[in-house]
């Protein structure tokens, strides 16, 4: 399929969210290539990032940097809780 650049973030930006560990031989199960943002390595192969639910960060095996899904509307955010810090209600 295609390669997928993941977004670039700083380890600050990752704080409190779960780091998803990836790099040389993370494969998936049908899906895109994802490459590090920050020196362009394969992270993931044939990997589908809307299987994940959650608003996860992806670590690099190789330069250590954090990364997140690319800012598009095909990636939407999850919201992780409301305006008052209350999780989601189940619809």
């Amino acid at each position: 399929m295609a390669q997928i650049r993941l977004y670039p973030i700083t380890q600050e930006q990752g704080v409190g969210r779960g780091v998803f560990a990836g790099g040389m031989g993370g494969a998936g199960f049908g899906g895109d290539d994802c490459l590090c943002g920050h020196c362009g390595t394969v992270m993931f192969v044939d990997f589908n990032l809307h299987t994940l639910l959650g608003d996860f960060v992806f670590q690099c095996r190789v330069c250590s940097e954090f990364n997140e899904r690319p800012r598009t509307e095909a990636f939407p955010r999850l919201p992780l809780e409301d305006s008052e810090g209350r999780p989601p209600e189940d619809t």
